[in-house]
């Protein structure tokens, strides 16, 4: 999220783990190479992983590029699971039902050891969290949409990882937090049914 990855004759070397020849990885479908690229997830590909027996196993997984401290890139599954998976950020069962309910919320969570204030949203497709540190987010909501200004309200109402209504003429937009768009943003337009 938030970042650009370039693809070279050598990207296709970090799919590897995942059962992925050099063809495999340049015949993905268009469009997972462009959501990789992006900084986005997949779709959801047959993969081969490693379980916590060290057997490696079938599963359908998500995958997208993470950048480690050290600067380099790698790339992390996030396979289907039947429960939530919290990982490391050591989440509170009241946030795990928040998630639930909402889809995104705003708390403090570890996050390389640390605690820090954070984006947490649900990926319902493999019950993976995507996280972002909310100074991140926070520098980038946008402050208008189609020309019309969000209020210094709606702008705290996204802080708060809730979507707002913004009426530009007679058209009303949604924008919400979506961490697995590069911006950390959605805009979707709602249609208008009095026509």
């Amino acid at each position: 999220m938030l970042e650009i990855y370039p693809i070279n004759e050598d990207t296709w070397k970090l799919f590897e783990p995942f059962g992925f020849s050099e063809h495999d990885f340049y015949t993905l479908p268009k469009e997972d190479l462009e959501m990789l690229c992006m900084g986005q997830t997949t779709s959801l590909l047959p993969l081969r992983l490693t379980n916590s027996d060290g057997e490696t196993v079938e599963r359908l997984a998500r995958l997208g590029f993470v950048r480690k401290p050290d600067g380099n890139v790698e790339v992390k599954a996030y396979p289907q699971y039947d429960e939530i998976q919290t990982g490391d950020l050591d989440l509170s069962k009241r946030d795990i039902e928040r998630l639930k309910r909402q889809g995104v919320i705003y708390t403090e969570a570890v996050i390389d050891g640390q605690r820090n204030r954070c984006f947490v949203q649900l990926d319902p497709l493999t019950n993976c969290l995507l996280y972002a540190r909310a100074d991140d987010i926070g520098r980038l909501i946008p402050t208008d949409i189609h020309g019309t200004e969000l209020t210094r309200i709606q702008r705290d109402k996204i802080r708060q990882g809730k979507s707002v209504e913004v009426k530009v003429g007679n058209q009303t937009y949604v924008v919400g937090i979506d961490l697995e768009k590069r911006n950390g943003f959605k805009v979707w337009r709602i249609a208008n049914l009095n026509r």
